[in-house]
């Protein structure tokens, strides 16, 4: 199963998680600038309800390009954490993953710098 991760919206989060053969679930939920707070539980929920574990997700695709600086990298960070602990692949929606001494990662890119005040 393939988990996807879109965090690219300031004010919305998704996720889905695709079997060869089914959607499993695909969720949008309105998270203005609250992606991290909701991410991971409501993964939680979403895999509960199907009565999945983490175990059962075999590779992640996330977002990796956008506007927002931090709500970006939260779904890209989040991605990244996820496929290092369960020791599968992350594939980027757009661009290559970088790999370095066996461990994949995706890189955020942004479509604009940083403004940070």
């Amino acid at each position: 199963m393939n988990l996807i991760i879109d965090t690219s919206e300031h004010c919305s989060l998704r996720l889905a998680l695709i079997s060869r053969k089914a959607t499993i679930f695909d969720i949008q939920i309105t998270a203005h600038h609250t992606q991290s707070e909701k991410l991971l539980p409501l993964l939680e929920q979403q895999l509960g309800k199907q009565k999945l574990k983490l175990s059962d997700i075999k590779s992640i695709t996330v977002e990796n390009r956008g506007e927002g600086f931090t709500n970006l990298r939260i779904g890209v960070t989040t991605a990244n954490a996820l496929g290092f602990a369960l020791g599968i692949p992350v594939i980027p929606i757009k661009g290559k993953a970088l790999k370095n001494k066996g461990i994949t990662v995706v890189k955020p890119e942004y479509s604009r710098p940083p403004h940070i005040t």
